[in-house]
């Protein structure tokens, strides 16, 4: 058996949004709902990524350092690109995982290599050093 309703537009709700208005069920009261204005999404949908960098933004200020690194690097790994593998190992030094954090500055500065960026791998190789990185070819790069 299908359920109808039909829209009131009594006096008091001029001005107002339409109310769907349900009949009377047995035993039950007449169940109104006004309708809400849909919001309007923009025409291009934002991708995964963008998404996944306005949560970490969100954390970060929030001071959950650990949950922006995860969505950091869920992005990193969607993104593929060195800036994004950057960014989550200077989130993970904010969360105080040195460790991790060196990986990832690492896989950074290997992209950044690999594209020509010698003076963004040099940066990054600065950073590393300051975080204490053993690895001696990172602290040549960090000197030229």
């Amino acid at each position: 058996m299908q359920k109808s309703c039909h829209i009131s537009r009594d006096a008091s709700s001029w001005g107002r949004e339409p109310t769907l208005v349900w009949p009377l069920q047995p035993g039950g009261v007449e169940m109104a709902r006004t309708r809400r204005p849909r919001r309007r999404r923009a025409a291009v949908v934002e991708d995964r990524r963008s998404l996944l960098l306005g949560r970490a933004r969100r954390f970060a200020r929030a001071g959950e350092y650990r949950k922006a690194a995860v969505a950091l690097r869920q992005a990193a790994v969607l993104a593929g690109d060195a800036a994004s593998w950057v960014k989550l190992g200077s989130m993970l030094v904010r969360a105080r995982r040195q460790g991790e954090a060196l990986q990832a500055l690492k896989h950074g500065l290997w992209l950044h290599r690999r594209a020509g960026a010698a003076g963004r791998a040099r940066t990054v190789a600065r950073l590393m050093v300051e975080l204490g990185s053993p690895d001696p070819d990172v602290a040549r790069l960090a000197a030229a």
